[in-house]
């Protein structure tokens, strides 16, 4: 059994992949989906490899994605992209989707 439940503040946390990583149930698909919960001020740099894209779904809160500001229920897609930065005036609560593009 996986506890979904806990989320660490300011990393992301890996809770289903295709990749066998530590705490994350196995999917069968080229994914890796990931929770997070971004203090106040704290950011996170996130890379990408040339066929991947990103999936962001904000929860709670604000989340700036390479300077652009999305709200609480909003979604990004990001293609095209080599490195994103995930920042938070306020904090925020937000689930990333890496997937093939």
């Amino acid at each position: 059994n996986k506890n979904l439940s806990v989320i660490g503040k300011n990393i992301l946390v890996p809770v289903a992949s295709d990749k066998d990583l530590s705490g994350a149930i196995l999917i069968q698909a080229d994914a890796t989906i990931y929770k997070a919960e971004l203090e106040k001020g704290k950011e996170i740099n996130y890379t990408l490899d040339s066929d991947r894209g990103v999936l962001v779904y904000v929860t709670d809160g604000t989340l700036e994605i390479n300077g652009e500001t999305f709200g609480k229920e909003d979604q990004a897609r990001v293609e095209n992209e080599k490195s994103l930065l995930l920042s938070s005036k306020e904090g925020s609560r937000f689930v990333l989707i890496d997937v093939i593009l």
